[in-house]
């Protein structure tokens, strides 16, 4: 029996993952872990059993019992490997495992592919090109990236989908995603899923999404995570997002998601009378909103602050149906 300590451990294995003497599950798939950290082994575990296993504070042990003879092909971004994560997926394949050395990277990348991303707070610069990440590929894992300035119309830090663009002839929509333990800061969203159905988007921190384009207010960005125009069973739980100009977390258009968990505060909105939807047309301070959406939907458990000096609302539904709201926190902070 070996315990992974402090180096990495690679490669397709089979683990007995326990926590302060008690079972946790059995994982059987190629695995990327570093040494301690909860919140990986805990989003992996959920992702893999379907079991709904919180994180928790304290160290975990992780032993490996059997290790196989084969496992995906590695690709590695950085020195003396590929000069940039788009080469490497380029050059990968279905299946395949790609990991980012730490560092600034200039890209707006595309996954076209079913490739598993890591890295160690990797940035990824996107200087307003574009998207971050932009998702076309169905079982796509993102995770432990810093991604910064996906400024423009329809863009996001992470976008899962095409809105209603095209990839090979016809829009795209990505299923069995995984995002998760990524920062995300400046981007006119967090992470976008369009039309997308069950996906992951577990521990991710998500800082200032911005409705400005060119120092102009938009109107229908800044939002941390939005779910929009179909798609369903996607899974948001455990994200901290902050100061965001619009919601927190936005769902419209027939999306049905359950959202547990969730950390949704201090959120801000730019510009009052611009958005029709909410009468008499000003602006309202949103932590989760939802409209036009066909359920079930779930939003369990979330904590979120609003302030109490402004029009917000900490939850707001408006046109939806079999919208489930229970055991949410909702406190008002004095600026």
């Amino acid at each position: 029996m070996v315990v992974v300590g402090e180096d990495y451990l690679l490669g397709a294995v089979e683990l007995d993952l326990v926590k302060e003497g008690v079972p946790q599950g059995t994982v059987d798939e190629s695995i990327f872990l570093w040494g301690e950290m909860d919140y990986y082994v805990y989003g992996w575990l959920e992702y893999w059993t379907g079991a709904l296993v919180e994180p928790v504070s304290g160290n975990i042990t992780v032993s490996i019992y059997a290790v196989q003879a084969e496992g995906p092909k590695w690709l590695y971004v950085g020195e003396g490997g590929y000069g940039s994560i788009q080469a490497a997926i380029n050059a990968a394949s279905d299946g395949d495992w790609i990991y980012v050395e730490y560092g600034e990277y200039f890209e707006n990348v595309v996954v076209n592919k079913s490739v598993t991303l890591i890295s160690e707070g990797a940035m990824i610069n996107a200087a307003g090109n574009g998207n971050g990440f932009l998702v076309l590929a169905d079982d796509v894992k993102i995770m432990g990236f810093e991604i910064y300035d996906a400024v423009g119309y329809q863009t996001a830090g992470i976008l899962l989908g095409s809105i209603g663009t095209t990839w090979g002839g016809s829009p795209v929509t990505v299923s069995d995603c995984l995002i998760t333990m990524n920062y995300i800061e400046n981007c006119s969203n967090g992470i976008y899923l369009w039309n997308s159905s069950s996906n992951f988007i577990l521990a991710n921190e998500i800082y200032e999404s911005t409705d400005l384009i060119g120092g102009v207010p938009q109107g229908i960005f800044g939002n941390g995570i939005i779910l929009w125009d179909g798609g369903k069973d996607n899974k948001v739980s455990w994200n901290d997002i902050e100061y965001c100009d619009r919601w927190g977390i936005f769902l419209g258009a027939n999306t049905a998601v359950e959202m547990d968990g969730n950390k949704v505060h201090e959120n801000w909105l730019y510009g009052n009378g611009m958005y029709s939807y909410i009468p008499p047309g000003n602006w309202y301070w949103l932590g989760i909103g939802v409209m036009n959406a066909q359920g079930p939907i779930t939003i369990t458990d979330n904590y979120i602050e609003i302030n109490a000096t402004a029009t917000e609302n900490a939850l707001w539904i408006q046109s939806s149906s079999k919208v489930y709201c229970a055991r949410n926190e909702i406190v008002e902070v004095y600026p």
